[in-house]
């Protein structure tokens, strides 16, 4: 399969939700969904609990805001014939939903990370202490268990796979963004953390030299002010 397939909901997801009536449009999301489109090789699926003539209008308002659909609530037609039918749950590679959870790490399987032995040894001079054997584990893509409680190196081994490993670009300006991928619901205090965390480890990690899944954004033309927490 030579190309990516993006399946995304539309009310509180494209736009804010105001069911029946269509919100205010999420700009951010439909921008991601028009570059990624133009990129070419990416198939958008609009993937909505609304039907006839609420359907019709939101298929109106996306073609407004730029949006075109090879799907609508359904599989594309090449998926269709590999599955041999057209399933009730729409096969994608990305699914965006204002319900998803970022609770959990999928998927639960060894992924290929790209971060080697020779990085993670980089990695440890950089930072001026050694890794876990858990640590070194999960960042080569293994997902195992992380340690319960605070202050045992998890928020630092899943933000380094994160900035290091195969993953889509991230945009440390966009504060959506980043919320989505907080490792641990502890609620506002902790996302304020999180994303300074993170964008700090993102400029740590390019001094030394890496290039980061964050590299081509200028995330730090401001100071960032970091806020305290045990983690």
């Amino acid at each position: 399969m030579d190309y990516k397939i993006i399946a995304t909901d539309f009310d509180g997801t494209l736009c804010e939700n105001k069911w029946p009536e269509i919100g205010e449009p999420n700009v951010e999301i439909i921008n991601y969904l028009k570059r990624q489109k133009s990129g070419g090789d990416v198939k958008l699926i609009l993937w909505t609990c609304r039907a006839g003539d609420r359907l019709i209008e939101a298929t109106n308002w996306c073609a407004e805001q730029g949006l075109s659909f090879d799907a609508i609530n359904a599989n594309i037609p090449e998926i269709i014939e590999e599955f041999g039918s057209d399933t009730r749950k729409v096969f994608a590679h990305e699914y965006i939903d204002d319900r998803m959870s970022t609770r959990f790490r999928f998927p639960f399987i060894k992924i290929e990370t790209g971060i080697t032995d020779e990085i993670i040894g980089k990695l440890e001079h950089v930072f001026g202490f050694p890794l876990h054997d858990w640590q070194k584990q999960y960042l080569k893509g293994d997902n195992i268990p992380f340690p319960s409680g605070r202050g045992g190196g998890k928020t630092f081994a899943y933000c380094i796979r994160l900035l290091l490993g195969e993953h889509t670009p991230i945009d440390l300006h966009a504060v959506c963004e980043i919320d989505k991928l907080v490792d641990e619901n502890h609620g506002l205090h902790y996302n304020r953390f999180f994303r300074d965390y993170i964008r700090d480890l993102n400029k740590q990690l390019i001094e030394a030299g890496f290039r980061t899944n964050a590299q081509e954004k200028k995330h730090y033309e401001g100071a960032f002010t970091m806020v305290p927490f045990s983690f």
